[in-house]
């Protein structure tokens, strides 16, 4: 797999299952519990992270923009 932006190699998978101990926060508004599926790191089932990030230039990779989180809103 090649970075989307700068075409590296160099390209960390992540992941860890984390039940309902997940946290998140977006311009003040904080979230605990489940993994949401909305923010561009859930895995499956709302237990799961999964993120992959260049580590030549700090892009996470995926698709973007995302649309609005449950959580911003």
């Amino acid at each position: 797999m090649n970075c989307q932006r700068c075409k590296s190699r160099r390209i960390l998978s992540a992941g860890c299952t984390c039940s309902d101990m997940f946290y998140a926060s977006i311009q003040g508004k904080e979230y605990d519990g489940y993994v949401p599926n909305d923010l561009g790191v859930g895995g499956r089932y709302g237990y799961d992270l999964d993120i992959e990030v260049c580590l030549d230039c700090g892009q996470l990779q995926g698709k973007f923009p995302l649309p609005v989180a449950e959580m911003e809103k």
